[in-house]
């Protein structure tokens, strides 16, 4: 059985439309696959490391427009913002296999997930709250109780989430300052 590993890659907002993968996750022991999920066309891809290129693994079924990708015992999971669920996908077709509510409603726009490798604790991040505010709302879910908790709004959009191997929470994030665009990444406390 293969052990998931996770490390965050991220697409800028022109992946988005061009359906690149929005959000992309190195997975694999021995064997590494980097998984992707489309925003806009809803597919699980894997893409080849040396190359760069990109091989459907499926498509998702329904539409998702996943917030990235994360991984919690040997399962890949992505939020799903239309049915406000947690939906776990499958490596082999990428359709979905079960969904699980956290509690969180009403997330519009883009984000990322990520889950603790070992005590399943996830991270969620959206750009808007449930009234469309651009707030960037910051939650912590566990995913076998179903419940989540607001942590924070947090001051810019966090589009990538991924832990390192000491457990440490990582965000990058992109927001206006002084009138420009910067990109901002974060160690955050988990």
């Amino acid at each position: 059985m293969k052990k998931y590993l996770f490390a965050a890659v991220t697409a800028g907002a022109l992946a988005l439309w061009a359906a690149l993968p929005a959000q992309a996750q190195v997975v694999g022991s021995t064997n590494q696959v980097l998984f992707g999920i489309t925003f806009v066309q809803n597919q699980l891809i894997t893409i080849n490391t040396t190359t760069g290129e990109g091989t459907l693994v499926g498509d998702i079924g329904q539409t998702v427009s996943g917030y990235g990708l994360a991984a919690y015992q040997d399962k890949l999971y992505t939020f799903n913002p239309n049915d406000q669920t947690i939906d776990q996908l499958s490596v082999l077709n990428g359709h979905i296999v079960a969904s699980k509510s956290i509690g969180v409603t009403g997330l519009q726009g883009e984000g990322d997930l990520a889950i603790r490798s070992d005590n399943g604790l996830g991270f969620l991040a959206s750009a808007f709250d449930s009234n469309g505010n651009p707030t960037h709302p910051l939650y912590t879910f566990d995913l076998t109780a179903g419940t989540s908790v607001h942590l924070a709004d947090t001051a810019v959009t966090l589009d990538g989430l991924a832990f390192d191997s000491n457990h440490v929470l990582y965000a990058i994030g992109q927001g206006d300052v002084n009138g420009r665009s910067e990109e901002h990444t974060s160690e955050l406390q988990s």
